[in-house]
């Protein structure tokens, strides 16, 4: 997860990984489980705006899906923040 996460200073295969992966969570299917959480929270926090946005809007379908495991994402985002894995420009306070 770690150079996907940074696939910005990489080469772009990381990066398309990334948004291949997240695009299969926006459909309805069951509630997502530890791997698709983590997922989710790597877009969420990844260095690249298009892998963000395209986080977001997997926690929008999410929820809309009945798909957003909320406890499970918490943590694995406590997780990566507590280990400063996460670029801080990604957390943007306006």
């Amino acid at each position: 997860m770690r150079s996907a996460a940074w696939a910005d200073n990489l080469e772009s295969s990381e990066r398309d990984l990334v948004t291949q992966t997240l695009q299969t969570l926006l459909g309805p299917g069951s509630a997502f489980d530890l791997a698709a959480s983590a997922m989710l929270a790597s877009g969420l926090i990844h260095h690249t705006p298009i892998c963000r946005s395209l986080g977001q809007e997997v926690v929008v379908q999410a929820v809309t899906n009945g798909r957003l495991a909320p406890a499970v994402l918490g943590q694995v985002l406590g997780q990566l923040l507590a280990a400063e894995y996460a670029p801080w420009h990604a957390w943007p306070i306006t």
